[in-house]
């Protein structure tokens, strides 16, 4: 196993953790309906390219969330073009209890977990056909203006090859 996977799996193992002590420590009812990061996921969001950085590349062309409050948590689109001009429309829905849920519409991942760090942080973890391919730290800017996706993991349209994304999105 090398150093990188070993780094991968053990902050799997930390995020899967930390989201089954929240889980056990926070009562489901009512939780995220209160909760402002569900406020703060509300909205659209672009990329803005020039402050991304696509590691190994090359970047997408366009990439757009939008967020909705749905029941206990937010419903997210993710609309993009890649970088060959292909066209991308994902949905899935992030409540902070760490618990998989399915993602549509994305050749990346089929399903994710969720859950806070802090007020103004969310990590996620998405597998396909259960493995693990990628882990994301979102960051929310206290202003509320803008968001920082970085992500880390394997890439579908490059044959498994590792990457290291940082997206920066501003609010609409």
């Amino acid at each position: 196993m090398t150093s990188t996977t070993f780094a991968v799996l053990a902050r799997v193992f930390i995020v899967a953790l930390t989201a089954a002590i929240f889980a056990i420590a926070v009562p489901p009812s009512g939780v995220a309906q209160t909760d402002p990061m569900v406020g703060m996921w509300v909205g659209t969001w672009k990329l803005n390219l020039a402050k991304s950085t696509f590691r190994p590349g090359p970047p997408l062309r366009s990439f757009t969330l939008t967020g909705v409050a749905s029941g206990p948590g937010v419903t997210v689109t993710a609309d993009s073009v890649t970088a060959s001009g292909a066209p991308t429309h994902g949905m899935y829905t992030v409540i902070f209890d760490g618990r998989f849920r399915p993602i549509t519409g994305t050749p990346v991942a089929d399903a994710g977990a969720f859950f806070k760090t802090d007020p103004y942080t969310m990590e996620s973890v998405y597998t396909k056909d259960g493995t693990l391919v990628q882990v994301s730290t979102f960051r929310f800017a206290m202003d509320g203006r803008s968001l920082t996706i970085a992500t880390r993991g394997i890439s579908v349209s490059a044959a498994g090859q590792r990457v290291d994304n940082i997206f920066v999105l501003d609010k609409q």
